[in-house]
């Protein structure tokens, strides 16, 4: 092979390297990577009101082998740019009393109660637990949601029947309705960003002492 072409080949070899530097830079930008804030949740609630329900419908997870949780689940969910670790405990009378093992190192509470809760005969054993674990010191200052499983209902209580069996006196405490997926997934939503607001509250509480 003769030296000029020799040079022609390694001239078109450092054109087609150019060309494709170019290229790269004009079509092959990395997306600026999206900051994804974590939080730990817990999810509790009386046996049998829904908890694991809901908790598979967010997470897009088969309903036909959903059963009471007898220890906790643990299930990773997407929300918007966010990931929220859930960790659900049983709700049984012999559970119940450990529950306060799980508050520490957690971001928000979500209490799941049935639509109709003002009919249920465990009402008193519902409202003590509710107090306890929400006036406990590790999750009062923490964001909490009360989600009302609707899934299929006819019998739906009120929003301010509910904070009368309950005793909620103040706005941290928000009541979502669950109906559907969709009515869900907005409830997780809220619930997000209000923990979202919480948390940078208390960096700017931080910040101000500093």
């Amino acid at each position: 092979m003769s030296a000029a072409l020799q040079n022609i080949q390694l001239l078109f070899g450092v054109c087609r390297i150019g060309i494709y530097s170019c290229l790269r830079r004009l079509f092959g930008r990395r997306r600026p990577e999206v900051h994804r804030e974590n939080f730990n949740v817990l999810c509790l609630g009386l046996e049998s009101v829904g908890k694991t329900y809901l908790l598979c419908q967010l997470a897009g997870e088969p309903l036909s082998e959903v059963k009471p949780t007898k220890g906790f689940h643990v299930k990773d969910i997407i929300v918007g740019n966010d990931t929220l670790h859930l960790k659900e405990i049983g709700g049984s009378d012999t559970i119940r009393p450990y529950w306060n093992r799980y508050y520490n190192g957690m971001d928000g509470l979500l209490f799941v109660v049935p639509a109709d809760l003002s009919n249920d005969p465990r009402l008193d054993g519902m409202k003590q637990s509710f107090n306890d674990c929400t006036q406990n010191d590790l999750l009062k200052a923490k964001a909490k949601a009360v989600l009302v499983n609707c899934w299929d209902k006819n019998t739906i209580c009120e929003k301010n029947e509910i904070e009368k069996i309950l005793g909620i006196q103040s706005s941290d405490t928000a009541i979502h309705y669950c109906k559907d997926l969709a009515s869900t997934k907005e409830a997780m939503s809220a619930f997000t960003q209000s923990m979202k607001s919480q948390r940078t509250s208390s960096a700017d509480a931080v910040q101000s002492r500093v």
